[in-house]
This record gives structure tokens, sequence and C-alpha cells, in this order.
């Protein structure tokens, strides 16, 4: 994975977003997924914190109205980042940022137009949601 996250911050780094857009987005979802996946593998909390800066640039260029489905599955895997993160520092912020995230998604995933992704994230949203109340529960 640590390879992976490497090749990926190299290609962003010589990748010119204002002339190839729709990669640059593309491949800074990949490293931030990757940078999500290696964080919560090595319970690294900096890690998952850069995951969630990377998926949040991708954001910034890829609006929903450019490409609504591309912008729903960012804002899945931005959440992930942020429900990993808020687990490992117990922030209640942080959970509800994650559920933001997937309320956001859920605006362009619905059951008629994409029932696996609407399904999908409504089941993490649910599990985030209990996150957060046990969270509550505990302050």
């Amino acid at each position: 994975m640590s390879d992976a996250i490497s090749a990926f911050q190299s290609i962003v780094q010589h990748l010119d977003r204002r002339k190839f857009p729709s990669e640059w987005v593309e491949v800074q979802d990949a490293l931030g997924t990757a940078m999500s996946i290696l964080g919560e593998r090595q319970t690294n909390p900096k890690m998952l914190q850069e995951a969630v800066l990377v998926h949040r640039a991708a954001l910034k260029v890829q609006t929903r109205r450019r490409d609504p489905w591309v912008w729903a599955a960012i804002q899945c895997n931005l959440a992930a980042a942020l429900e990993r993160l808020a687990q490992f520092k117990r922030d209640p912020n942080l959970t509800q940022q994650a559920i933001d995230a997937f309320n956001s998604a859920l605006q362009v995933y619905t059951l008629s137009n994409n029932p696996m992704a609407w399904a999908s994230t409504q089941h993490n949203l649910a599990s985030t949601l209990r996150t957060l109340a046990e969270t509550n529960k505990d302050h």
C-alpha cells in the first residue's frame, strides 16, 4: 500500500489539474483511499487526516454539477476516512462530518437510480450514526 501511495503522489505532482482535471481527481481520490486504508491498518491518525485533506482537495475540483456520480463516490470515500479518523480520535465532530458527507452522497444516490450505491451508503451512514450515538453516550 505504501508503494501505491508513493506512485499516486508522484502522478499527482506531475499531472496538471487544469489540463487533466478528471484524471487528477481520479488519482487524488485513489490516493486518499489508499491513505485511509493504510492509516487504519497502521493505526495512524496523521495518515487518516492526510486522506481527509486529499479527498477534500479532489472535491474542490470535482463538483457535483460537473459529474454527480464521481462527486458522490468521493463524498463516500471522504466519509469513510472521516469515520476512521473519528474512531481513533473519539471525536464526535469528525463523526458528524462523516455523516454529512454520506448524506451529501445520498443526494445523488437514490433507491431508484442506483440501488446498490444507495444501500451501501445507507448502511455506512447507519453505522456512523451508531458510532455517534455511542460516542455521545460516553461523553
